[in-house]
């Protein structure tokens, strides 16, 4: 517990998983609200998002032939960040799509390198830390959405519940900033 590594893998195995879940979970509720049109589209949207994480899980293996993990982190996370934001603050519909499949296939290689990095990080011992850190990867999409949910609640505003998973992935892109 003393070893900062740790705190890193910790934060990123609880804040990715729930930053996913929450987008994908959210993503058609705040299509709904922007009019007819949206509300038309609104049970594609995760379909969107979901697919296009998928694609870029099968493309992200020729990620990783040209680019470092550490690379493709930090640019998954950035433009992660970025798709949210653009999800947020689009002026139409179009501009949200385009957000949900950025931030998708963005997503795509950070948790299966998470994982790499632990095992490789911590070898043998992966194997105990690994139980406590695939804990957290399940406490993070049952308690991120869950928070979406209270501060669109508290606030009126969906948009302003999915600042949250922005942060966590902000948050994520400046841990990158460090080699860990």
């Amino acid at each position: 517990m003393k070893n900062p590594a740790i705190w890193i893998f910790a934060a990123v195995f609880f804040l990715y998983p729930g930053a996913e879940t929450a987008v994908g979970g959210w993503i058609g509720s705040y299509v709904s609200r922007m009019g007819p049109r949206g509300a038309q589209i609104a049970s594609l949207m995760p379909a969107f998002f979901w697919a296009a994480l998928t694609l870029g899980r099968a493309l992200g293996t020729i990620f990783l032939r040209h680019f470092s993990e550490h690379q493709v982190l930090r640019g998954g996370y950035g433009a992660g960040a970025a798709g949210i934001a653009l999800m947020l603050w689009a002026p139409s519909l179009s501009y949200v799509i385009v957000g949900a499949l950025v931030t998708g296939l963005s997503f795509a290689t950070l948790y299966p390198i998470a994982v790499a990095r632990l095992s490789h990080r911590f070898g043998v011992a992966a194997r105990g830390i690994g139980a406590v850190m695939f804990s957290l990867a399940s406490l993070g999409p049952a308690i991120v959405p869950w928070m979406v949910g209270v501060i669109s609640h508290a606030t009126g505003s969906l948009r302003a519940g999915l600042l949250l998973p922005l942060a966590a992935t902000v948050a994520l892109f400046l841990l990158q900033l460090f080699e860990w």
